[in-house]
């Protein structure tokens, strides 16, 4: 069944996710309706699997648990979503002249704090010990998504399930 709901959702087609969630005799469809409607920014989808929470039928709170620790569910919730990643600057002469204050370029930083990324660590690489030779640095970046990146997680999600 859970195919058939990626078809309605690919078609959008909110009523009968809506229709299956309130009338299917299996709550497991019922809970991949639920999910099918979250992805289509149905807030319904996300009320029923937080109240499927606290329902008497056996496995349906545990589902319903994992399925609200997604990303997308949890934006649509109101609560902050971080992505992280890594950038690792190559060692230059450029970069080796800042330290004796000259400057040098760091519009790719720049770019990316344009696109919401924070720099939020520097882990310097250092071969040979605290005083050998400069090997590179590190850089931390995180951004808080907002509900304008849900086609990034949904990207991601469709990634993974492929795997």
């Amino acid at each position: 069944m859970k195919s058939q709901m990626q078809d309605l959702v690919s078609m959008n087609d909110v009523d009968s996710l809506y229709e299956i969630m309130t009338g299917d005799d299996d709550w497991m469809d019922r809970l991949d309706a639920a999910d099918g409607l979250v992805e289509l920014g149905d807030r319904r989808g996300l009320e029923f699997l937080q109240s499927s929470l606290s329902s008497d039928v056996i496995d349906m709170p545990a589902y319903a648990r994992e399925r609200l620790k997604s990303g997308k569910t949890r934006l649509q919730a109101g609560e902050k979503v971080f992505r992280y990643k890594t950038v690792y600057l190559m060692p230059s002469n450029k970069a080796n002249d800042a330290m004796f204050g000259e400057e040098f370029d760091i519009s790719e930083l720049n770019d990316l704090g344009l696109d919401g990324w924070e720099l939020v660590n520097i882990l310097s690489n250092v071969i040979g010990g605290s005083r050998g030779p400069f090997a590179g640095t590190y850089l931390l970046l995180k951004k808080e998504l907002t509900l304008k990146d849900q086609a990034d997680l949904d990207k991601e999600q469709r990634s993974i399930r492929a795997h």
